[in-house]
This record gives structure tokens, C-alpha cells and sequence, in this order.
């Protein structure tokens, strides 16, 4: 049972490995696998971590910690790793030589929890035609602010924007005039990428207008 059972796991993560994209990699985490198998996360944790400390899986600490095949790691990229544990994807990635480096590589979360987000961000920054609006909410402290700066930059580099973000806080459009002033800059030659924060201080008809003004 306990070969069996160790050996499921180990297929799983290595059918996983072989189709990795490191810009979007699907993580193989305690949790998928238990319930993949139907087994205890204690039990598929005690197999896991066997298998790290055996040399056969590589353990990337994010949150959640995912796991990799190590030969096959090894295989793709013609290299040989002396380390099985590391602290994120792009430590791994750095010592495999990829090069293919991200903005949001320093974000925490990039490649674990907030993956899925940030390609959102990625598509919706990218989408034809100046683009689509993005809402980002959450608690005080989580990031937002550092996220926003992120995807001006990504937008930049990519050649969807002609400058990093510029901050608005909505608190001081308290007037029609200041309004207009926004939409009137969202309306310039350049291609912009315009943070307006704290954005539940204006009105849904005056966010409307300028979400319109946007899309002229």
C-alpha cells in the first residue's frame, strides 16, 4: 500500500512537471494530490517529503508549497540541481538559467496564490483596443498599491503603455471639474495606464463616465 501509493504520487507530479510553463505554472500542491487520490494531506505530506529528502522531487516553498519531478526538471534543461528545496519559482527558474525574466517576479504570490490574478491582469492590460478596466480590492497592507505599480510597468515594457502608472486618488475628485480633468487626460495622445485608488469615494455615474471616456 504505502509503495503504491508513493508511487501515484510521484507519476502525478511527474506528468505535471513535463508540461510546466514557468510564466504560468500549474502548481501540484499537498492539497490537489490528496484530493486527487483521495488520501490524507498528513499521509500525502509524509510521502512528499520523503521524496524531497530522497532526492526525487523538488520542493518549492510558496504558499501553498508545490512540488516538482527532479529528473525531469533536469532533463528539459540540461542541468544538474544541487539543491531540492528552493523559496519560490524564480529562485528556481535563476538557477536553471531562464531568462525569460517577469515584472511581477518580485511580487509575492506571483507564481503560487496570485497567479491566477496577475494573468488576468496580463490579458486585460493587453486586450485590444486601449485595454480593459481592472478593479483591485483588498485589505489595507495586501499589496494593491505595489500590484497596480507592477502592471503599469509590465504595460510599459510591453509596449501597451508610453508611461508607468499614474496614481489618482478618487478622494480628491469631489467636483465635475476634477472629473473632467481625468477624463480628459484619459483622452491624450499618449497610452496610459491611470490608477484612480480608493475608488469607492465617486459616485457610480461619475466612475461610469470615466470608464466611458476610456474606451473613446
Amino acid at each position: 500500500m504505502y509503495e503504491k501509493t508513493k508511487k501515484e504520487i510521484y507519476n502525478l507530479i511527474k506528468l505535471n512537471t513535463e508540461s510546466i510553463d514557468w510564466k504560468t505554472p500549474e502548481i501540484v500542491t499537498t492539497g490537489e494530490i490528496s484530493r486527487q487520490l483521495n488520501i490524507s494531506r498528513n499521509l500525502c505530506s509524509h510521502y512528499l517529503n520523503d521524496m524531497v529528502k530522497e532526492g526525487e522531487l523538488i520542493k518549492i516553498s510558496t504558499r501553498p508549497v508545490s512540488f516538482l519531478h527532479r529528473k525531469t526538471v533536469e532533463r528539459l534543461y540540461g542541468t544538474h540541481l544541487k539543491e531540492n528545496e528552493f523559496l519560490s519559482f524564480c529562485d528556481l527558474r535563476i538557477c536553471l538559467g531562464i531568462s525569460n525574466k517577469d515584472v511581477f517576479d518580485s511580487y509575492i504570490g506571483a507564481y503560487s496564490g496570485l497567479s491566477y490574478q496577475i494573468n488576468k491582469c496580463k490579458v486585460s492590460v493587453g486586450y485590444p483596443d486601449k485595454g480593459i478596466p481592472i478593479l483591485i480590492y483588498g485589505k489595507k497592507g495586501t499589496g494593491k498599491h505595489k500590484l497596480a505599480e507592477l502592471v503599469g510597468e509590465y504595460a510599459l515594457d510591453k509596449g501597451y503603455s508610453d508611461e508607468k502608472t499614474q496614481f489618482m486618488d478618487a478622494g480628491i475628485l469631489g467636483n465635475q471639474d476634477e472629473i473632467f480633468e481625468l477624463t480628459d487626460c484619459l483622452e491624450g495622445k499618449k497610452k496610459k495606464i491611470i490608477c484612480i485608488e480608493n475608488v469607492e469615494k465617486i459616485s457610480n455615474i461619475q466612475l461610469m463616465r470615466i470608464l466611458e471616456k476610456k474606451r473613446m
